[in-house]
């Protein structure tokens, strides 16, 4: 089970080109971190890759011509090490944003999908109890 999770209360929906599947199917297992699962044959997408965390889906329709927003971002996914996301996203040289809020743990990256989607990685910080 992945240790990324999808920030949604709902699926996400995102298209892409066929042609982009393998690079889209790769970004988000390796870069951000998702499981890939095995689309329903019903589904009334058509071809599609899916990925889950918890009880949240994140569906990439596979259309041509896909519908992509250019400046709305998508979907924000958590990630257990922005380090990482960060190496991995300069080795493949994929070009990102880093963004700081407001406070320490309010740390994320910009980047877009091989289809173009706008996604945010953020770092997920362990909860403190007491």
């Amino acid at each position: 089970m992945s240790e990324s999770r999808i920030k949604a209360i709902a699926t996400v929906n995102l298209q892409a080109l066929p042609a982009a599947a393998e690079r889209v199917l790769w970004f988000y297992t390796e870069i951000a971190g998702l499981e890939c699962v095995e689309p329903a044959p019903e589904s009334p997408i058509g071809q599609k890759l899916q990925f889950r965390s918890g009880d949240t889906d994140l569906v990439v329709a596979l259309r041509d011509p896909p519908q992509i927003e250019e400046n709305a971002y998508r979907v924000v996914i958590g990630s257990p090490s922005l380090r990482r996301v960060r190496e991995l996203l300069a080795k493949h040289r994929i070009p990102y944003v880093t963004m700081h809020g407001l406070t320490w743990t309010d740390r994320r990256l910009g980047v877009r999908d091989p289809a173009g989607n706008l996604i945010y990685i953020k770092q997920d910080w362990p909860l403190m109890t007491f």
